[in-house]
């Protein structure tokens, strides 16, 4: 599957699509396409790995959507005065 999706697989599968009007990939060509094999250990570490960056990108976007959303919320609280800001410490990078 990862293979399939990837750009080396895509581009392969594109430089043998037939261009017409509505683009054809012959059963034919999809049994030439040489689709690397390696052992069974190495794809379940693949795999793993590949899961885990993928469980990790997801916690990254729903961590980045909380935080939207918290500023969002914050935001209109100090817009709409429910929320006072007065002495108010702002820190520098220097």
């Amino acid at each position: 599957m990862y293979w399939l999706a990837s750009h080396d697989c895509q581009a392969e599968i594109k430089a043998q699509t037939v261009k017409n009007a509505q683009p054809k990939l012959a059963l034919a060509r999809i049994k030439s396409l040489k689709i690397p094999l390696p052992s069974l250990n190495e794809q379940v570490e693949v795999t793993n790995t590949l899961d885990l960056a993928g469980r990790k990108t997801e916690y990254a976007r729903a961590k980045r959507d909380q935080l939207q959303d918290l500023f969002r919320t914050l935001l209109h609280e100090l817009m709409t005065a429910k929320t006072r800001v007065y002495k108010l410490e702002l820190l520098t990078a220097d």
